[in-house]
């Protein structure tokens, strides 16, 4: 897990979600025992971030913070790393293709690729949920960072721009957000949001946010 005595902190990197930058900006920030506690190295100096989810022995009574994204965002982000992979040549159609794939929700049913049965399992939920569309906002919810001295400037030198982007050759961005739209269609979209129903009502996305 990812965790700061210092910060008062467990961080959560659901996968897709911005963990990068999140992880350089609490390390900057001043958490500087910022813990990677499967390597026992410091993130952001010694080590990365894990997408693993618990709670540590030692750090019960520190607060839970996570990131959460629109899922047909997050979906399509996950869809261009594997296309990226595997050299895919129209990724539009592809797309459609991977939606409805048999296989791939076998595979979702059984590992949770967005972790909110995970935390279920864990049993608890984290305290403070920020949405990657609006990490500077969240961010300033969570009163340990917030009084970091250095706040601002890492506000301005890791979460306004996103160093991260562009990771796979298939990336298309609107500003500094990732251009989804495009890939979903009313049938694709109904199709995932019967899929994915529960993660978007938990975390307050809506139905239509793909047009």
């Amino acid at each position: 897990m990812n965790v700061s005595k210092k910060c008062n902190l467990i961080y959560w990197g659901t996968a897709g979600c911005g963990s990068r930058c999140i992880s350089s900006f609490i390390y900057s920030i001043g958490c500087d025992d910022f813990l990677n506690t499967e390597d026992g190295k410091i993130i952001g100096k010694e080590c990365s971030h894990t997408h693993n989810v618990g709670i540590p022995e030692g750090y019960e009574d520190c607060d839970l913070i996570t990131v959460v994204r629109n899922p047909y965002s997050l979906f399509v982000s996950r869809w261009l790393d594997e296309a990226n992979d595997m050299g895919i040549e129209d990724v539009v159609e592809g797309f459609r293709e991977y939606v409805f794939n048999n296989e791939l929700w076998r595979y979702f049913g059984y590992g949770d690729f967005y972790h909110l049965h995970q935390w279920k399992e864990v049993g608890r939920f984290p305290d403070y949920i920020l949405r990657m569309e609006h990490f500077e906002e969240d961010l300033r919810k969570v009163p340990q960072l917030i009084d970091k001295e250095s706040f601002e400037d890492n506000i301005v030198n890791h979460i306004r721009t996103n160093f991260f982007k562009n990771g796979s050759k298939y990336d298309e961005y609107i500003g500094e957000i990732q251009n989804y739209k495009k890939y979903w269609t009313e049938d694709i979209a109904e199709f995932y949001y019967d899929k994915m129903e529960e993660y978007f009502t938990t975390f307050g996305y809506e139905k239509d946010s793909w047009k």
